[in-house]
């Protein structure tokens, strides 16, 4: 939905995932939402938009970090020397040994095949060779976990779902407060203020301003116009109330794209 945050998992937490799944550590709950209106959810990192029916409450990192490594975006390598196993991203050390394989190769081949051309090519002994079928098995089974998972359905209180948002995301990268804020924006008024922000946001890309996130001038700017200041818990305060229509957003919306242009001219 649109609350969620970009994706911003570093390269050696996409590694460590692998590495837990290849051991069996649980890597925590999925969580899912199954509202009745879903025509304002987006798609997926390197997904496609095929009018999904399901969003993603918790595991948005996860969940991408494994569509990358299965689809070669990212190159999880795995060190078939260490006797405990190691994974890591690719790098020039990992490519100019053949001991180390990527992930993404043995997901996308026979297993007993690859490990004979493996074992072969290495020059492996018997017991080697065992060794080796056994870790390369087990970099298989892989795609074959099933994290738990929950869904929640025929839940459309966009005060119930952001509050889920936050209390699963208090145990991660803490939220920010406008984080906080555009949850809620999101949800009580999808497809109007999130949409519309980028969109002006896009229009004066050229702006040079202190900070890249949601946090940002033009959110500063909007919160400013409607509760007279930058600070986000009043206008967090001001989203939440049954009185705050879309109307009073769009007009705010409207009076932020006015004040951009005639400052911008100045």
């Amino acid at each position: 939905p649109e609350m969620q945050r970009p994706y911003v998992w570093k390269q050696k937490q996409v590694a460590a995932l692998i590495d837990s799944l290849y051991r069996d550590i649980p890597i925590g709950l999925l969580l899912f939402w199954e509202p009745t209106d879903t025509k304002h959810f987006r798609a997926l990192k390197g997904g496609h938009l095929k009018n999904p029916t399901i969003a993603i409450i918790d595991g948005q990192q996860r969940l991408t970090s494994i569509h990358d490594v299965a689809n070669h975006h990212k190159i999880v390598m795995f060190d078939t020397s260490d006797p405990a196993g190691n994974f890591q991203i690719e790098n020039k050390k990992t490519r100019a040994n053949d001991r180390w394989v990527s992930v993404y190769d043995v997901w996308d081949s026979d297993s007993f095949t690859f490990t004979d051309s493996l074992a072969t090519k290495l020059n492996m002994t018997p017991a080697e060779r065992s060794d080796l079928g056994k870790k390369m098995d087990a970099i298989n089974k892989i795609k074959e976990r099933k994290p738990p998972s929950f869904i929640l359905k025929d839940v459309d209180d966009p005060e119930k779902i952001t509050q889920v948002f936050i209390r699963i995301n208090e145990s991660g990268k803490k939220l920010s407060k406008s984080d906080t804020a555009f949850a809620i924006a999101a949800l009580k008024f999808p497809g109007l203020l999130m949409e519309r922000l980028s969109s002006i946001q896009q229009k004066n890309k050229n702006w040079k301003t202190s900070t890249a996130n949601r946090n940002s001038f033009f959110a500063n700017a909007l919160a400013t116009i409607t509760v007279n200041t930058v600070k986000m818990l009043p206008f967090k305060e001001y989203l939440l109330r049954e009185t705050t229509s879309e109307s009073k957003i769009k007009n705010n919306l409207k009076s932020l794209e006015i004040g951009l242009h005639y400052t911008y001219e100045f």
